[in-house]
């Protein structure tokens, strides 16, 4: 592939110009490349490194990929994959629409102004489109619908032609005008095709620690007080659920290379949190795992859960402790898991990606102490293709205060005075165009050194 790119700048340049350029291209390209990148990864970030130096070059290259397979919506093979499964091969160039999430806002009349769209309150949808293709997206136009009863939305927005390599943010007034009891909202429509769920906030405003039982909810519910951490320095990357499983949930839904861990909330966020009574502390939750193994029983990925009465300084596996959580296999030794030799949550669980529930009961061991439970997953250093590990529903009895965020009915129906029609700030608010640039001319270009 890379000679056909090189093909393209000889017949388009003289050679040594041609030579120059493919070498600032492929240079500046690496740098611009993610670790452990696929195919495509490599391809649009020398594609990125040729449009910032010389548009029409970018063009070329990219049609040089394509008569190789590896097109606009050309399909990587996972970089870690032994046998390169997944390929999916593009034959032409074109543009390559891919959206961020639906956000929306209560910034029009507004009771609160606590982010959400309360009944009688007006607001923004916002939604960033980005094309990541060589060329230009021709027709873009963006809609928001709605089954909701009492939900109004703005008009279509024309954003008309993308530019290549370009982002535009797209805002669409929207008012609720009636308390439902159903919560879920507007789906965002572009081109009859793609589509982008979005759920507008209830009738009830998020609390501070309001529970000792945190269930997976829709996606408006309030941050997590689970704190993610990850060894080796690097930052947890979220892990996509397996196909056909539920969305995960916190706190476990984490990987990077080495040891993850969800870690419950310190004293520090709630000088009371975790705080044990004198009756059994007993935790329970659901799970679901899919952890790297092979045929011959070895376990080269696995989950374990522990807990620290220190204010986290020092944590031990809840088995310690008398606790029972049912691992199912030992993590292999000699492939870099910082869990390795131990018991763990290993292989598949049963019935995969259905949860199973786990209880964990500590007595009264803990009575009158601070604790926190942390799940910790742990990874060897290469190639894993399995799911991971989803946690959801943690439920906790025995303590004397309540840890987790919950929601409170609010006191009355909002009244704000709001426009008769949904009339605020809609359309393309923001356009971030890839500059064009051409090295014809500029000095040094041609220089063969």
């Amino acid at each position: 592939m890379m000679w056909e790119a090189y093909n393209v700048i000889l017949e388009a340049h003289p050679f040594a110009e041609a030579h120059r350029r493919m070498s600032d291209y492929v240079v500046a390209g690496l740098l611009l490349t993610p670790p452990d990148a696929t195919y495509t990864e490599g391809r649009d970030a020398i594609l990125a490194a040729a449009g910032a130096l010389d548009t029409d070059d970018m063009i070329l290259m990219a049609a040089a990929f394509a008569g190789r397979g590896a097109g606009t919506c050309a399909i990587s093979p996972p970089s870690q994959s032994f046998f390169l499964e997944g390929v999916v091969e593009s034959g032409t160039i074109a543009a390559r629409i891919a959206t961020s999430p639906v956000s929306v806002s209560d910034d029009g009349a507004s009771c609160d102004h606590d982010g959400y769209l309360d009944p009688g309150e007006t607001g923004t949808l916002r939604i960033t489109l980005a094309n990541s293709g060589v060329i230009g997206a021709e027709g873009t136009v963006v809609t928001a619908t709605t089954t909701t009863p009492g939900i109004t939305l703005g008009k279509p927005v024309v954003v008309g032609t993308m530019a290549a390599l370009s982002q535009v943010v797209v805002a669409i007034p929207g008012q609720d005008g009636a308390h439902r009891a159903d919560q879920h909202g507007p789906r965002d429509q572009r081109e009859g095709r793609q589509r982008r769920p979005l759920r507008y906030g209830p009738h009830r405003d998020p609390v501070p620690p309001a529970g000792g039982r945190r269930r997976g909810g829709p996606p408006w519910r309030p941050a997590t007080p689970w704190r993610p951490s990850c060894s080796r320095g690097r930052r947890p990357d979220r892990v996509a659920p397996a196909s056909g499983a539920a969305p995960p949930r916190s706190p476990a839904t984490t990987r990077c290379s080495g040891s993850t861990r969800r870690s419950s909330p310190t004293p520090r966020w709630c000088r009371r949190c975790s705080s044990v009574g004198p009756n059994p502390f007993v935790v329970s939750f659901k799970h679901a795992y899919d952890q790297e193994s092979d045929s011959f029983g070895d376990f080269f990925d696995g989950g374990v859960i522990e807990l620290s009465s220190d204010g986290g300084l020092t944590w031990r596996d809840v088995t310690t402790f008398g606790a029972n959580p049912g691992y199912t296999g030992t993590v292999s030794l000699g492939g870099g898991n910082p869990i390795e030799g131990r018991s763990a949550y290993a292989g598949r669980s049963a019935g995969f990606p259905a949860r199973q529930t786990v209880t964990l009961n500590f007595g009264t061991q803990f009575a009158g102490k601070l604790v926190q439970l942390r799940f910790r997953a742990g990874s060897d250093s290469c190639c894993s293709t399995a799911s991971g590990w989803t946690v959801d529903d943690v439920s906790v009895s025995g303590i004397t205060n309540t840890p987790f965020p919950g929601y409170v009915a609010e006191p009355t129906r909002c009244t704000a005075l709001a426009p008769s029609s949904v009339a605020s700030s809609d359309g393309v608010i923001a356009v971030h165009l890839m500059p064009r640039h051409s090295l014809a001319g500029v000095p040094g270009a041609s220089d063969p050194q």
